[in-house]
């Protein structure tokens, strides 16, 4: 039988002879040598893995920036970015316009404008 210890901060558990207290020094080593080839071989297949991934995900990252639709998809987000340059900027000129027509003594001209939005709307 075995039974399990703890041998890494981790809390991952290897399992050891249930009395590897009571082995030889030379046992006990191999023991922890074997146990910690395992570990090795664990983590270098999670790394194959991982890495098998990572390429996999790159590589289709890079055909879906080179399709049609995400070219596309860029030029929509651009157009949208200027169309809302342009919209502050009209807001912008709007605003000084009222300003300048306030000074002048055009306080009536938001009523005007008013009217014109009820006509059109």
């Amino acid at each position: 039988m075995s039974e399990q210890i703890a041998i890494s901060e981790t809390g991952n558990l290897v399992e050891f002879p249930k009395n590897f207290d009571k082995l030889s020094e030379k046992k006990q080593r191999n023991a922890i040598i074997s146990a910690l080839q395992e570990q090795q071989m664990q983590i270098a297949d999670l790394f194959n893995s991982e890495k098998e991934l990572s390429d996999t995900y790159k590589l289709l990252n890079q055909r879906i920036k080179q399709s049609k639709e995400y070219k596309s998809l860029i030029d929509m987000k651009k157009q949208i970015k200027d169309l809302m340059k342009q919209r502050q900027s009209a807001l912008m000129e709007r605003q000084g316009a009222l300003k300048l027509a306030a000074k002048l003594g055009f306080k009536d001209i938001r009523e005007d404008l008013r009217q014109i939005k009820q006509i059109e709307g």
